[in-house]
């Protein structure tokens, strides 16, 4: 108890002073008023909800772009509008509905279309393919049916086997999955098709067995430009390549002709496209050429120079300067294809070097003959005569017998 009033009103004064100590509790977060950092964080689970969503629209096979941009947009919009809504929330408990409502609004984005190669088989494009396959089949059984004497074992079989791959593809069409499986298996039956071969006829026209004959010569050619185009070939084994593919040339031509029927013409066509398509191609030699490929580079240019000496010794009667200085080009042609022969580094520089020089060779001006002037031969021939008329006129003036000594001397000065 107080003693006094001075004591009491002291002790009210504390009691006061302790009342005013104790703080009032707190306000809950959500009902405080958002800091700049609150509104800062909302705005950042936002957006990071918005950049995986979209990472998953963009990492799906096969997303159409066009749609992705939209749906993309769609996102942006979200987020912009939460934003807004952010910046103008009063509590935090606002705060968090805001982004809340934001992020499931971005989860209830649409995903983007799929290309329409990746969607799902629909039905209309499953039939549209089945009709083109349809199609291209009995347009090419009606090509096969219309070939003038056909032969019917022929045409059933490849009719059949049309058959076959249209059975084929639309079994696969009914198993895919996709637009694009439906495209590949009619983009693939339509090339199996193009490859079946036309029924054979009875017996091989004339023009099949010229078809067949070109394509025999352009198999060759295709594999003549393949060998031709290895740099630097060994030329022996070079030269057995191009004798192989020769032989087989020639043999496939001689069955071309020798065909009985159209299946024969056509089975062995094949059979020789194939040999000569397989003919293995000389690999590239870049070692410097031996003693025996120069000789026989240097034997080559013999031959042609000897070749081009011959046809210059045949004109008659060439002018003497003409002569002298076409052999001296040929001769001196012939040297430095020796020399370059020679000095080939490779395999390759030995043919180029060989192909120039006879050529150079080859394409030398034979002197023209002229007539205005005998030729050497000529003079000999005419001095032959000469002699031979003198040498039996000398004879039969020697024979006279008892001849007039003076008379005698008198003939043969003149002779």
């Amino acid at each position: 108890m107080t003693k006094n009033h001075g004591q009491l009103k002291t002790a009210v004064i504390k009691i006061k002073e302790a009342i005013q100590a104790v703080q009032s509790p707190q306000i809950q977060w959500i009902f405080r008023q958002p800091t700049d950092a609150d509104r800062q964080k909302a705005k950042g689970e936002v957006q990071q909800k918005a950049i995986e969503q979209k990472k998953i629209f963009e990492k799906e096979p096969g997303v159409d772009t066009e749609s992705l941009a939209k749906q993309e947009t769609a996102i942006d919009q979200i987020v912009q509008r939460a934003n807004q809504k952010l910046d103008e929330a009063r509590v935090n408990a606002s705060l968090l509905a805001i982004e809340q409502e934001a992020i499931d609004a971005i989860e209830a984005v649409c995903h983007p279309d799929m290309m329409r190669s990746f969607q799902p088989v629909d039905i209309d494009e499953a039939n549209r393919a089945k009709g083109v396959i349809q199609t291209a089949g009995d347009e090419l059984k009606q090509r096969f049916n219309a070939i003038e004497n056909v032969d019917p074992v022929s045409l059933h079989q490849q009719v059949e086997r049309i058959d076959q791959l249209m059975a084929a593809a639309n079994k696969r069409i009914n198993d895919a999955n996709t637009n694009a499986d439906v495209d590949q298996v009619q983009e693939e039956t339509l090339d199996d098709f193009a490859m079946v071969p036309a029924p054979s006829t009875l017996t091989p026209k004339r023009e099949e067995r010229t078809q067949a004959h070109r394509a025999i010569d352009w198999a060759g050619a295709k594999k003549q430009a393949e060998i031709d185009q290895v740099p630097n070939s060994d030329l022996s084994i070079y030269q057995a390549t191009i004798n192989q593919l020769r032989e087989a040339m020639d043999q496939a031509h001689q069955a071309v002709d020798q065909a009985k029927t159209g299946q024969d013409l056509t089975e062995q066509l094949t059979k020789f496209v194939k040999t000569i398509n397989a003919l293995t191609v000389p690999k590239a030699n870049q070692e410097q050429p031996n003693q025996a490929i120069i000789q026989a580079a240097k034997q080559q240019i013999d031959w042609a120079g000897a070749k081009k000496q011959a046809e210059i010794d045949r004109v008659l009667n060439p002018d003497v300067l003409a002569y002298q200085a076409t052999i001296n080009q040929l001769r001196g042609a012939m040297s430095q294809a020796h020399q370059a022969v020679s000095e080939a580094k490779t395999g390759q520089d030995l043919t180029d070097q060989l192909t120039k020089f006879l050529k150079t060779i080859n394409t030398l001006t034979v002197p023209v003959a002229n007539q205005a002037q005998p030729s050497h031969a000529e003079i000999q021939t005419a001095n032959q005569q000469i002699d031979q008329a003198g040498e039996k006129k000398r004879t039969a003036i020697e024979a006279v017998s008892n001849a007039d000594k003076q008379a005698y001397e008198k003939a043969i000065a003149r002779l």
